[in-house]
């Protein structure tokens, strides 16, 4: 509930925690700039229209950043005439992205085009029988066409980040995201990350905590070694 939320945001605050863009750990991990004593990044995936109407609101009160990872073929589904914006179940359109990104509060994550689903396969992991070959092609394909379908539809807006459907990620998944130049990957492991000055490696494969329903602020906060 959005009410939850402020108050996650109210401890990070009151915690000495600051909220650090993708932006901010790339040049760090290229050798430039600094980073805060405790940084942290918040990251919001498949890209509901309640990020929009919950979540962007509250960056702005608490002077935070976030990812947002969208999916291309949602955003599409809500951007023709008519869609209806629900919070219970719709997605961002292109019109809404492009405010958030103008704010500068917001940077967007590719989430894929239309593999955030379990119907042919789970993300990105391969098919049965499938070979090397044939799975490179496909998921290749599949995030090149988000990443041009964002700089079409976003003043030509290029994705850093490549936030992997489910989790599902393997080695030959990370190499197709440095050969089409993404500088991070987002995994659904649970770990806190070791970003290094000048090793921009260090920037994939990163783990995160999925924040769950139902556990208060202080509880989920010492669950992960906080005060």
């Amino acid at each position: 509930p959005p009410a939850v939320l402020e108050q996650d945001l109210q401890y990070l605050r009151e915690h000495g925690y600051t909220s650090v863009s993708p932006e901010e750990l790339i040049a760090y991990a290229r050798g430039e700039g600094s980073l805060p004593e405790k940084p942290v990044l918040l990251t919001f995936d498949d890209g509901y229209y309640n990020n929009y109407s919950y979540v962007y609101p509250l960056l702005e009160t608490y002077d935070m950043r976030a990812v947002i990872s969208v999916v291309g073929s949602f955003t599409e589904q809500y951007s023709v005439p008519g869609a209806v914006m629900n919070n219970n179940y719709s997605h961002l359109n292109w019109a809404q992205l492009r405010e958030m990104l103008d704010s500068g509060r917001v940077t967007l994550g590719n989430h894929s085009y239309d593999m955030h689903s379990e119907k042919t396969r789970l993300g990105f992991c391969r098919v049965p029988n499938e070979s090397e070959q044939d799975y490179v092609r496909k998921i290749t394909e599949n995030i090149s066409h988000m990443q041009r379908l964002v700089r079409e539809n976003l003043s030509g807006y290029t994705m850093q980040v490549l936030t992997y459907p489910y989790g599902a990620y393997n080695k030959l998944s990370e190499q197709i995201a440095r050969d089409l130049g993404f500088s991070m990957t987002l995994t659904c492991y649970e770990k806190v990350n070791t970003v290094t000055f000048g090793e921009p490696d260090t920037l994939f494969g990163l783990g995160r905590y999925n924040r769950p329903y139902g556990v208060s602020t202080q509880e989920f906060m010492r669950s992960l070694g906080g005060d």
